[in-house]
């Protein structure tokens, strides 16, 4: 759950939810350790409402997933990378990749995409550093830029395959940063059993 001031966009101030076009992907690698990454995933076109005013900040601010809020979209995901874990639980992890966005009008776009996650661990306790964006490869629309890049810090802790936790974004563009300020959140995980070994 993420609260951001509408109004510094000038859109309305009230409250707004809704649903963003889900992912849903495969990840090749082993259960734990240090290893290669190879993955796949599809967004799924959920998303056709019109109604902009939740659609807008969230695009801005969640720029490596700003495909989640494409209308009408499904987003083709093919990613690879490198993760490195120490015997304490502590690591990096990065990958890059591309996300292939195809419009139900015919209009696709083509992005390159690069995430980072570096995190240290002490007991049930981890703390993450994160840094990634998009970088659109086809022509962009009038007024919009190629490059978009963003940065967030959190905090969760393991209670026996349930990770609740803190986290802050912050956008790095200019062009965002005029109008969204760094937002503050909560997030839940769970780990399967076959994913905690």
């Amino acid at each position: 759950t993420e609260y951001n001031r509408l109004s510094s966009l000038g859109l309305s101030s009230s409250t707004k939810l809704g649903v963003g076009n889900p992912y849903v992907g495969i990840e090749v690698a082993p259960r734990s350790g240090t290893s290669p990454i190879l993955a796949f995933g599809l967004r799924l076109p959920v998303v056709r409402s019109k109604d902009t005013t939740w659609m807008a900040p969230a695009h801005l601010f969640e720029s490596h997933r700003s495909t989640a809020y494409f209308e009408r979209t499904s987003t083709l995901y093919v990613n690879s990378g490198y993760r490195y874990i120490d015997p304490s639980g502590s690591g990096y992890r990065i990958t890059v990749g591309s996300q292939l966005a195809i419009r139900a009008l015919g209009h696709e776009e083509l992005f390159g995409d690069l995430s980072t996650s570096f995190w240290y661990r002490k007991g049930n306790v981890r703390l993450t550093g994160m840094f990634g964006g998009l970088v659109r490869v086809t022509e962009p629309n009038v007024g919009s830029d190629r490059l978009r890049l963003n940065v967030g810090m959190a905090a969760d802790v393991d209670l026996g395959g349930f990770q609740p936790g803190v986290h802050v974004r912050i956008p790095v563009d200019n062009n965002v940063t005029n109008g969204i300020k760094p937002t503050f959140g909560l997030h839940m995980a769970y780990l399967f059993q076959s994913s905690q070994k």
